[in-house]
């Protein structure tokens, strides 16, 4: 008798159901099993890892804006995936003075298997980055990377990701998938207007463009191409039409969102880099879709692979009543039926490594992996 696929869904996330769930996967010794759960009545994570400590398997997660399921978008609920791993999830904290020994434990696991490092990171880590670097300095181009930042779209925050070791914010959980994972990475965002020097950052506030006050600068870019200026009391009404752009010499520009004005500066989602050329993008949903569509035809493999979505929060928002047409554009492009369930998460900013390129977090992009479990 065969065991059942590798992918549930569950409508009501309660520990007791996901327990049950889990179980019923029927995962084997060397396997994990990954809890993905919407944000809006996302059970206590205390309460679900004690449940899940009783499984035969480690078990990790994390908290989200939103999944994927059915070529849907659904704030509740849950996903489960039975993952071969190479080795235990490992929750890396930020600043921890061990966590370099842990990678490089993990690395001599590895060894030289092809595998996919499945990250979920705690999206409003303010050392977000540094973490990210940690993992792509220990691995390199050894593994493919895909996931994505867990959190709310409450801003507030608080722990978010979790193995059966604990739960954490500051932190980010490191799954080692015993597979080979094809990725593709677009967005479908274009620059408007001329590049700017990003002439004073701290992190993820930009202070100073060319030399000027951001908010002024950005507030007039704006303006030229949407006819009406960004407010400042209604910031993100506008602005999520517009990101910022880090160039990128030969690739598409990696996409930053602006979420907030305090005082002149202007908070994004994920760090920016000092005395770098910034562009002012703009999209329009044709083009967002047509992105999705093909960073799904860049990460398809074929027949009997698992594959995964990682879409950005603020394009469902951006995108509305048409974001249906973008899931259903990746649906079309893997060449999986109308019923085949498309999993996946909508995240507080992408992790991905398309193209050969290196580990980078992304914002407003879409990420499609396709494992060979």
């Amino acid at each position: 008798m065969s065991r059942p696929g590798p992918v549930h869904h569950l409508a009501q996330a309660e520990p007791r159901r996901l327990l049950e769930a889990a179980r019923a996967l029927e995962p084997d010794a060397g396997e994990g099993i990954a809890v993905l759960l919407a944000a809006e009545g996302a059970p206590d994570l205390g309460t679900l890892v004690a449940a899940l400590r009783t499984l035969p398997v480690p078990a990790f997660g994390g908290v989200f804006p939103g999944l994927v399921w059915a070529g849907q978008a659904r704030h509740r609920g849950a996903l489960l995936l039975r993952l071969p791993l190479v080795a235990p999830p490992r929750l890396i904290r930020a600043g921890e003075p061990e966590t370099d020994a842990a990678l490089d434990a993990l690395v001599g696991e590895l060894g030289s298997r092809t595998a996919t490092a499945f990250v979920l990171v705690d999206g409003l880590s303010p050392r977000l980055e540094e973490m990210l670097w940690g993992l792509y300095r220990a691995f390199g181009h050894r593994v493919a990377y895909l996931g994505g930042g867990a959190g709310t779209l409450a801003m507030t925050r608080a722990p978010c990701v979790f193995t059966t070791a604990g739960t954490a914010q500051d932190a980010l959980v490191l799954a080692l998938v015993d597979a080979a994972g094809r990725i593709g990475v677009h967005h479908g965002w274009e620059p408007v207007g001329e590049p700017v020097l990003s002439t004073r950052v701290a992190g993820n506030r930009v202070q100073e463009l060319n030399w000027q006050p951001a908010f002024e600068v950005y507030r007039a870019a704006v303006a030229r191409h949407a006819g009406v200026p960004p407010r400042r009391d209604d910031f993100f009404t506008l602005a999520k039409a517009y990101p910022f752009g880090i160039y990128r010499e030969g690739s598409e520009p990696v996409v930053r969102d602006p979420i907030a004005v305090e005082g002149s500066d202007i908070v994004c989602v994920g760090a920016l880099p000092e005395n770098a050329l910034l562009q002012v993008l703009h999209g329009d949903p044709e083009r967002l879709i047509d992105a999705a569509r093909r960073a799904a035809e860049d990460g398809k493999v074929g027949a009997d692979r698992l594959p995964f979505v990682v879409d950005c929060i603020s394009r469902s928002i951006f995108l509305a009543a048409r974001f249906d047409e973008e899931l259903a554009a990746v649906q079309a492009a893997l060449e999986l039926p109308e019923t085949a369930p498309l999993p996946g998460v909508l995240s507080m900013g992408e992790i991905a490594s398309g193209g050969g390129e290196c580990l980078e977090f992304f914002n407003k992009t879409v990420a499609v992996g396709c494992l060979d479990v």
